[in-house]
C-alpha cells in the first residue's frame, strides 16, 4: 500500500476541561463576563435609592395621589408613595420618601403643606399645579432640630411663608364688616397689603383680621395709624340728585381696608409685628386730609438727569444705529469736574459701544454732549462714572461727593428719578427691601416677581437710612440689579 492511501487516525485523550482553562483560551468568554458585570451594575443604579421615609397628616387630601412631589425653593425633594384615610377617618396620611440628601429637612418644626390651584377674586395662586400635579411645600425647621418621621400638615400656607415681605398687623373689630381673605389694604386708593385671614379672638369677643402691609409701604405704618373698613360702593341722594361711589371689583366683592397717619403724637412711632389696632366702621374727615400722612421716605431725593444716545451695532451684517434713553445723576467733584453716574445704556459697556451721549441739565436748561470713549469712561461692573468735561464753569450743578457713599453690606435702599418739566420736575420712586436683593459677583440682584423697570436703567440707588446714593440701578441678562458704588471721583 503505498503512503497516500494510508487513513490517519486521531489521537483521543481522556480527562476533563477546567472552565477557567476554557476562559483563557476563549476572548469571547471574557466579553460575556464583561457584558453581564456592566448589566448588573446598570441595574443596580436604575433602581430607586431609598430615602428618608416620613408621614405627614393632612385636615383634607385636596386630590393628592401617590407620585406626586415634595418640593422646597422650587426643587423636588421627595416624593409621595402612598395616600390613605387615618383609622378614625377624620384625616388623610400621606406616605412620602424624602430624596438622599434631604433628609436634614425630616426635624421637628418643619411644616408641609398642599399646593393647589385657586382662583378668587383677589387674584390666581398655585397656577403651576393647574397643568401639572399638586405637589406639598416645605418649610424647613431648624437644622439642628431633632430629627422625626411624623408630622402634622397645614390647611394652608403659613403666613410667614406667603409670597412678597412686610409687616403683619392684627386688626380688632366687633364684626367681620364683609371682610374676607385676599380683600386689599390700601392707602389713598393704592393697594398696599392684602387681608391673610379672618377669625374670631381666642375669647370670641372680638374679630381678628390678619393683614400684611407690603415691604415697601411699611413706612406708612405708625402707631398713631387709623384702620377703617372700605365697603367699596356707597349711595348719597342729595338735592343735586343721586351720587354712587364705587371702588375696585375686589372692594366691592370682598370688602378692604383702608389706612392713613395723622400727624401728632405717636405719629413718628414705627410699630413691631403684630402690633393690634382697632378697626372702625368709617373713616372721620380728618385722616383722610392731605395733612394725614407720612412720607414714604424723610430725605430730599437727588435730582437726576436725561441721557440720550445712539448705539451702533449690525443686523444680519448691515450697520445699524439704535436709540436708547437712560438716567444718570451728576457729580460735581472736589476738583471742579463734573461726572455722570449712569449705568451703561443696559446691552454694552460704554467704553465698547463709544456712543455719543446728550445731556439735559436741569439748573440752568441746556444740553451737553459727550462722547464715550475708554478715557472718560471708568466703569465699575455694569456702572459707569463719565466725565463731562474738566472746566469747572463749563456747566454748573452737580452733587457734591459728600450726596455718595460706597456700601460694605447689601442694605434697604429705593431707585428714584425725576419726570416732568423743568420748572415742575416730580420725584418717582420705587421701594426695593432689603429681602428683595441678593449680593452676587455682577452687583446687588433683585429676586421675586417685578414690574417692567426698563424706564428705571440708570437710576440712582439711595439708602433710605442717610439718603445717600449707594449705587444705581441696571438690567443685565440675569434680571434686574442695584450695582453697588465701588469709588467716588475726588
Amino acid at each position: 500500500m503505498t503512503e497516500i492511501n494510508k487513513i490517519p487516525t486521531a489521537s483521543v485523550r481522556t480527562g476533563r476541561s477546567s472552565p477557567l482553562k476554557s476562559l483563557g483560551r476563549s476572548k469571547l468568554w471574557w466579553l460575556t463576563l464583561l457584558c453581564v458585570i456592566v448589566a448588573a451594575v446598570l441595574a443596580w443604579r436604575s433602581l430607586p435609592q431609598q430615602g428618608y421615609v416620613i408621614a405627614i397628616q393632612f385636615p383634607e387630601g385636596h386630590g393628592l395621589k401617590a407620585g406626586d412631589a415634595i418640593r422646597h425653593r422650587g426643587i423636588d425633594v421627595g416624593q409621595v408613595t402612598e395616600v390613605r384615610l387615618s383609622e378614625d377617618l377624620s384625616r388623610i396620611i400621606a406616605n412620602a420618601s424624602l430624596l438622599p440628601g434631604s433628609e436634614g429637612l425630616a426635624v421637628e418644626g418643619t411644616r408641609f403643606w398642599i399646593v393647589r390651584p385657586q382662583v378668587s377674586i383677589a387674584g390666581i395662586s398655585g397656577l403651576d399645579t393647574a397643568v401639572g400635579g399638586k405637589y406639598i411645600a416645605i418649610s424647613p425647621g431648624d437644622p439642628a432640630a431633632q430629627r422625626t418621621r411624623i408630622f402634622e400638615g397645614l390647611a394652608a400656607p403659613p403666613v410667614d411663608e406667603l409670597p412678597g415681605d412686610g409687616i403683619d398687623l392684627v386688626l380688632r373689630s366687633d364684626s367681620r364688616h364683609g371682610i374676607s381673605e385676599g380683600a386689599p389694604v390700601t392707602w389713598r386708593g393704592v393697594d398696599v397689603g392684602r387681608v391673610h385671614s379672618v377669625a374670631l379672638s381666642p375669647d370670641a369677643r372680638h374679630i381678628n383680621i390678619l393683614v400684611r402691609i407690603d415691604g415697601q409701604y411699611r413706612r406708612l405704618v405708625r402707631s398713631a395709624s387709623v384702620f377703617w373698613v372700605t365697603s367699596g360702593f356707597g349711595v348719597d341722594v342729595g338735592i343735586s340728585g343721586l351720587r354712587v361711589d364705587a371702588d375696585s371689583l375686589s372692594t366691592i366683592i370682598r370688602g378692604g381696608v383702608s389706612f392713613a397717619t395723622p400727624g401728632g403724637p405717636g405719629a413718628d412711632s414705627s410699630v413691631n409685628p403684630n402690633h393690634v389696632f382697632d378697626l372702625h366702621s368709617k373713616p372721620k374727615p380728618e385722616w383722610t386730609t392731605a395733612e394725614a400722612s407720612v412720607p414714604l421716605i424723610d430725605f430730599p431725593l437727588p435730582r437726576t438727569v436725561d441721557l440720550r444716545g445712539k448705539r451702533k451695532s449690525s443686523v444680519l451684517g448691515i450697520p445699524t444705529t439704535k436709540s436708547f434713553r437712560m438716567t444718570g445723576v451728576l457729580l460735581r467733584s472736589g476738583s471742579g469736574q463734573l461726572h455722570i453716574l449712569t449705568a451703561g445704556d443696559g446691552l454694552a459697556p460704554l467704553d465698547e459701544t463709544k456712543p455719543e451721549l446728550t445731556v439735559d441739565i436741569p439748573d440752568p436748561p441746556q444740553a451737553a454732549t459727550v462722547t464715550c470713549t475708554s478715557d472718560n469712561v471708568t466703569f465699575f461692573k455694569a456702572a459707569a462714572w463719565i466725565l463731562l468735561n474738566q472746566t469747572p464753569d463749563a456747566h454748573p450743578g452737580g452733587l457734591s461727593p459728600t450726596a455718595f457713599r460706597v456700601p460694605v453690606a447689601v442694605e434697604e435702599l429705593c431707585i428714584s428719578r425725576t419726570a416732568g418739566a423743568a420748572d415742575q420736575p416730580t420725584d418717582l420712586i420705587q421701594t426695593i427691601p432689603v429681602t428683595q436683593l441678593q449680593s452676587a459677583e455682577q452687583g446687588w440682584m433683585m429676586t421675586g416677581e417685578t414690574d417692567d423697570l426698563t424706564t428705571w436703567i440708570g437710576a440712582p440707588a439711595v439708602a433710605t437710612t442717610d439718603g445717600r446714593i449707594i449705587g444705581t440701578f441696571t438690567i443685565l441678562p440675569d434680571g434686574p440689579a442695584v450695582i453697588p458704588l465701588e469709588r467716588i471721583p475726588e
